[in-house]
């Protein structure tokens, strides 16, 4: 007699995958590289000594994009056991970013009304903030467009590129998996990016 229990299926466990420290110890020295570098700025009449230590310090979001482009593999082939895995991977990709930067677009939209009060006398977003910009920056595609770039959210490029990478990153990896001499491609590709 056949059972009428629904089968479960075992679903992958992402949120417990497998951390290596070196990964997140190259995030951390990534950000302490960008952190370096946008406090050097302020350290007025200590240029010459802040431009040779910190002078590579802006490699740091590279560092960052690399470490991230790791932990993204070992997610893909994680939640490749997973029934709809572009699905889950877009979901993983959007809420991870999206929720926070939507708040980010709030605060500076408020942030700019302030600003604008506080220099010009005048209750109004700045004009930067317009509904073009606003728009390309809630579908994260401001990287395209010069006049959104970087003038909602201050280092919203950053965003922009990790977002247009989520997209194309599935067909990278499945070319490269795909690719029978993949270190021929590995040592290009690491060529053309130094």
């Amino acid at each position: 007699m056949p059972s009428s229990t629904p089968i479960k299926t075992k679903m992958p466990d992402l949120a417990n995958a497998k951390r290596y420290a070196w990964i997140d110890a190259a995030r951390g020295v990534a950000i302490l590289m960008v952190i370096a570098v946008h406090a050097s700025h302020g350290l007025k009449g200590y240029e010459s000594f802040t431009s040779g230590v910190f002078a590579y310090g802006h490699y740091g979001v590279q560092l960052f994009f690399v470490a991230s482009a790791m932990t993204l593999c070992m997610s893909m082939q994680a939640g490749s056991a997973h029934r709809h895995p572009m699905l889950a991977y877009a979901a993983r990709r959007f809420f991870r970013i999206a929720p926070m930067y939507y708040f980010g677009i709030a605060f500076y939209y408020f942030w700019s009304i302030a600003k604008s009060y506080v220099q010009q006398g005048i209750l109004a977003p700045l004009p930067q903030y317009s509904l073009p910009n606003v728009l390309f920056n809630a579908f994260f595609v401001h990287g395209f467009s010069p006049a959104a770039y970087n003038s909602i959210v201050p280092g919203g490029w950053s965003i922009a590129v990790e977002m247009v990478f989520y997209v194309f990153f599935p067909s990278l990896l499945w070319a490269y998996e795909r690719c029978p001499t993949r270190r021929a491609l590995l040592t290009a590709g690491l060529l053309m990016a130094s």
